[in-house]
């Protein structure tokens, strides 16, 4: 579709509201939305595409109690970390510990099992035309939607998706994004915690659909449609600067106002 044809088909289902809601009235939770700049691109946290696909949350964990004890001889970190690092579970949900720390280092550029979402469809459009990679026709904007409302049991050594939401003090990048994250585990018989591809979960990358389980949609745009789609985004102040609050995003921000677009 073209980008007046996704900004229709999002305005029919935008909240009227504000307020955090996180279920809505038939019971599912709120979508999430992000933004690829490849329609080819698989849905791979930053800890996939490093090349580790599953790896066992103990793990996970000591490679982030490293890399802060290595991060604070550089610059201050003063995010507390759980040491040992405890998850929770009753079956349903698996709560992993120092969430806090993770979503920084996710900022930050450490690879992650967290994968990003926002609220906003148009702040995962501006990731989607942000930077398009040459000879791509199509990016892609997906949305997620838990239909379960986290209330189905969890069988053991089953891949699932959990959600993370956006009511935690992690980086002022947190908020102007509106973020949230997802993150795939599978509890093992030897109640340890493996972290999984989320592809795992879904079983397809494209489109999942059924009356009991994870909803992924995916609209395909035209990449020819950069320059109208940041234009239109501009005008609602989405804005590498606003995004990211960094120099480096401000003079972005300024090469897109002031450089003519390749034509």
């Amino acid at each position: 579709m073209n980008w007046s044809e996704f900004k229709i088909e999002i305005a029919a289902g935008s909240p009227t509201s504000p307020k955090f809601r996180l279920l809505r009235d038939d019971g599912s939770t709120r979508i999430l939305f992000r933004g690829q700049s490849n329609a080819e691109w698989r849905i791979q946290s930053t800890l996939e595409r490093w090349g580790q696909t599953e790896v066992s949350l103990d793990s996970y964990m000591r490679m982030c109690d490293s890399a802060r004890r290595y991060m604070g001889n550089l610059v201050p970190v003063d995010i507390s970390f759980e040491e040992p690092s405890h998850y929770t579970s009753d079956h349903i949900r698996v709560t992993i510990p120092n969430y806090r720390f993770l979503g920084f280092l996710r900022h930050h550029g450490f690879p992650s099992p967290l994968l990003d979402w926002t609220e906003s469809p148009y702040v995962a459009a501006f990731f989607a035309f942000r930077s398009i990679p040459e000879g791509v026709g199509e990016v892609s904007i997906f949305g997620y939607q838990d239909k379960t409302a986290r209330c189905t049991f969890k069988a053991l050594n089953s891949p699932h998706i959990q959600t993370l939401g956006p009511f935690e003090h992690i980086h002022e990048r947190h908020v102007a994004q509106q973020c949230w994250y997802t993150y795939c585990v599978k509890e093992e018989k030897n109640d340890s915690i493996t972290l999984c591809p989320h592809e795992d979960a879904l079983l397809n990358s494209r489109i999942v659909d059924s009356e009991s389980g994870d909803h992924l949609q995916e609209w395909r745009i035209d990449a020819s449609e950069r320059e109208v789609v940041l234009g239109d985004l501009f005008q609602m102040n989405i804005t590498p600067f606003n995004l990211f609050r960094s120099v480096d995003s401000a003079a972005e921000t300024a090469a897109l106002r002031v450089i003519p677009p390749n034509t």
